[in-house]
């Protein structure tokens, strides 16, 4: 999990925009993928939370996405201080993306706990 974080975080450093911030934000949602693996045991998680959040956030919401802007179906203006919405990186490079990957993270775990406990009941 750490290593694959730390390489999903570090692919997305030499993005335009990037910062120390936003690839720690990037590195923790190759935890939250990476739990989504681990509870699934497939790739169909990890890779549609993916797919879903570039989706949305760059083609339909009109962000920038890992610092890259494209045309979209709405036309978005951030404001507010970088530390909270990403600034120039888009959303993934602030703090409100961080808390909802926790939220994410959090989740998983519970679900994994809960299947584990099932799993231990039933055996």
């Amino acid at each position: 999990v750490v290593v694959s974080s730390l390489l999903f975080g570090a692919v997305h450093a030499v993005n335009p925009n990037a910062t120390a911030l936003g690839v720690l934000v990037i590195c923790m949602g190759g935890v939250l993928f990476a739990c989504g693996y681990l509870v699934t045991r497939s790739l169909w998680l990890p890779i549609g939370l993916h797919i879903g959040w570039n989706l949305v956030e760059i083609q339909v919401l009109g962000f920038a996405g890992s610092g890259h802007v494209e045309p979209s179906i709405l036309d978005t203006s951030v404001h507010g201080p970088a530390i909270l919405t990403g600034g120039a990186f888009g959303p993934e490079g602030g703090l409100v993306a961080l808390a909802a990957q926790l939220i994410g993270i959090g989740f998983l775990l519970i679900v994994f706990r809960m299947a584990s406990v099932r799993k231990q009941n039933k055996g």
